[in-house]
């Protein structure tokens, strides 16, 4: 399946693969990190696993870190990426780019912010969030994944000259037509069967004497 790419955008960003950063000959190997991640997506009141996020396909969204360092020496943040999944059959619809920042020292126990921006280039439809935080330890590069968000992606927007819409601009103007057409061919009807009227009205006072005419008036 292929695999589409969403652009990462940080502040003096540098863009890395993840070969880059882990090295070829030297795959990043999973351990126990003793890190506390936690994020607010700002252009959203809410992010996690309760509630879906909802954007439209191009928008940009600004994850706003808290980091915390509870190992039991000085880490430093060096980059940020991420994978977002397809719920439906949890296939990675697209990753993020992994991008090079700081790189930010962090103390034993201390935590520090940072923000990363993602434009969203996704089909509509249900997905979630798995970012990445890259932390230099030793020397040695960790992969940290951070816990992940709901992100539904909205249908486009209908255009204005959109066959389908235009289909249903034609009907309203057919259905208008048609009243229009009906209620004037009513009242030129309604108008012509008076003027009989009026003039058998007209014929009958003719054959009266002009004392009854007046008086008919």
């Amino acid at each position: 399946m292929r695999v589409s790419s969403l652009a990462l955008l940080t502040v003096l960003g540098i863009a890395l693969s993840t070969e880059d950063i882990a090295g070829n000959d030297a795959p990043i190997e999973r351990k126990q990190a003793q890190f506390s991640i936690t994020y607010d997506v700002l252009e959203s009141t809410h992010n996690g696993l309760e509630t879906f996020m909802e954007f439209d396909n191009g928008d940009n969204i600004t994850l706003s870190y808290n980091f915390t360092n509870k190992e039991d020496t000085d880490v430093s943040v060096i980059a940020l990426g991420g994978s977002v999944f397809d719920l439906k059959d949890n296939e990675i619809a697209a990753n993020i780019t992994a991008t090079q920042i700081g790189p930010f020292s962090v103390d034993v126990n201390d935590t520090i912010n940072f923000q990363q921006r993602i434009n969203l280039i996704l089909n509509e439809g249900d997905y979630f969030l798995s970012p990445h935080v890259y932390v230099s330890k030793y020397n040695e590069t960790m992969k940290v994944v951070s816990s992940p968000s709901l992100l539904r992606m909205l249908p486009p927007a209908m255009s204005f000259f959109h066959p389908k819409f235009l289909f249903v601009q034609l009907t309203l103007l057919v259905i208008i037509a048609v009243i229009t057409r009906i209620f004037l061919g009513y009242n030129t009807k309604t108008r012509r069967s008076g003027k009989p009227a009026v003039t058998n009205k007209v014929a009958m006072d003719s054959w009266l004497p002009a004392n009854h005419q007046k008086a008919n008036k």
